[in-house]
């Protein structure tokens, strides 16, 4: 008897008599099986019985077979992970970290008795990750698989690595495009791997490799490669013939004559000297004519420009040629500085200067409209821009207005003379003579009495 209820003899519970022993087998104990359990033997109306109390511990719950390590599929067939426990219990699948749940036609969750399992149908790489199956409620009674979907790639190039022809110290880039992303790349001259360096950048964009080699030289003629996945892919470096490139080209300009006109341009090679002309002709080095290189920058000075230099101008380096037009504007007539009033001593000497904007050939003086010539009275004087007229022995009736003429622009001032005063000095007494003359007039309005 189990708990007071009859026991039957059955697959479970085997009954076996050994003279007077009495056994009871119990088979496959589950942890319902715990109980007291009673024999009583009868015998000439006569009962007797024993009781034993059966006490089944619980086994803990451990997984019989575990997932792979590692499960690997290839691109488009399916995924098969399985696994079993040593008892029934539920368990919860997970991917990366996140519950795993049933897809019609994609994933599908299976329990067979004690064992659990998981197909994936048309695997892609979307389903590579870490896969467990942990039981429910109990996190640390869990298994793991690292599952990894095998893509057979033919050729791992798109767009495949092209020979590049540069000329000295120009820079070749050697570009190339990943049928899909993946780490293990690298860049080789020869079977030297290439590290970045100032001389050579390498960069990566998504899916397009990139390797620059700067200031190319004749040592860096060779075949350079890509290597992905271990498949290797080449293209070679040569170098032609050396060029130059305008990068900024002249600009033309424009300025009044007499002043300076700087011309400056750019190029791709910073070490070539070049050639400056002007209307063709090949500029040297002069006061008036001034080169400069500061690196690429080359820069032409040309002073005191005068209306004949107006012109092409142009700056040729190996084939690279760039021109411009300097245009000179003649300078406007004016009065830098105009004649001015003079007033002086009576028998003294009189200028009248002005400075003009620039030289002529002829200007002409006037006193009020007399033309003055050059003579024992007047001095004229050209220096430049710089035009006087000097009066000598000025007397009261030099008094006037003067007038230069330049270009048919004017420029008056008035001259005044001024009378002798007289002054008392220490020396003897002075003799007064008396005038008979009742009255006098006086010459000129400006003299003192």
């Amino acid at each position: 008897m189990k708990d007071d209820s009859n026991l039957r003899e059955s697959p479970k519970h085997k009954f076996t008599s050994d003279g007077k022993d009495r056994k009871l087998n119990i088979i496959d104990v589950q942890l319902s099986d715990t109980g007291e359990y009673t024999c009583v033997a009868k015998n000439a109306g006569k009962e007797i019985s024993c009781t034993a109390k059966l006490i089944v511990e619980e086994l803990p719950v451990k997984w019989i077979k575990e997932l792979e390590e590692e499960t690997s599929t290839m691109k488009g067939q399916p995924v098969y992970m399985t696994c079993e426990l040593n008892k029934e219990r539920d368990v919860i699948w997970k991917k990366d970290g996140e519950i795993l749940k049933k897809k019609t036609g994609k994933i599908q969750i299976n329990i067979i008795g004690m064992q659990h399992a998981v197909t994936i149908q048309n695997s892609t790489e979307a389903e590579a990750g870490t896969y467990t199956c942990e039981v429910s409620g109990q996190e640390d009674v869990k298994t793991t698989t690292n599952v990894k979907v095998i893509e057979i790639i033919k050729d791992w190039i798109v767009k495949p690595l092209r020979d590049q022809h540069v000329k000295p110290k120009a820079a070749a880039t050697f570009k190339c495009e990943l049928f899909k992303d993946t780490p293990n790349w690298k860049w080789l001259k020869g079977e030297n791997e290439i590290i970045p360096s100032d001389k050579v950048e390498i960069k990566k964009d998504g899916k397009e490799l990139t390797l620059t080699i700067k200031n190319c030289q004749p040592d860096d003629v060779a075949e350079y490669v890509v290597e992905v996945e271990g498949r290797v892919y080449a293209a070679r470096l040569t170098l032609g013939e050396r060029e130059a490139e305008i990068l900024r080209p002249l600009a033309s300009v424009e300025v009044v004559e007499k002043e300076d006109a700087m011309f400056e341009t750019e190029i791709s090679e910073d070490d070539v000297p070049g050639e400056w002309k002007l209307k063709g002709e090949v500029l040297t080095r002069s006061q008036t004519c001034n080169f400069q290189m500061d690196g690429a920058v080359r820069r032409l000075t040309l002073k005191n420009c005068q209306l004949d230099h107006a012109g092409e101008v142009s700056y040729q380096a190996l084939n690279a040629i760039t021109s411009a037009m300097l245009n000179v504007k003649e300078i406007e007539m004016d009065f830098v500085v105009p004649l001015k009033d003079v007033s002086v001593p009576e028998k003294k000497k009189a200028k009248f200067e002005c400075t003009i904007t620039k030289t002529v050939s002829k200007v002409m003086w006037y006193r009020g409209e007399d033309v003055i010539t050059p003579d024992q009275k007047y001095d004229i004087i050209s220096d430049g821009t710089r035009h006087m007229l000097i009066i000598n022995c000025c007397e009261f009736d030099d008094e006037d207005e003067y007038t230069i003429e330049v270009l048919g622009k004017l420029s008056t001032a008035r001259l005044t003379v001024e009378g002798k005063c007289w002054t008392t000095v220490a020396g003897p007494p002075l003799l007064f003579i008396e005038l008979v003359a009742s009255s006098f007039e006086l010459t000129h309005m400006n003299m003192p009495y």
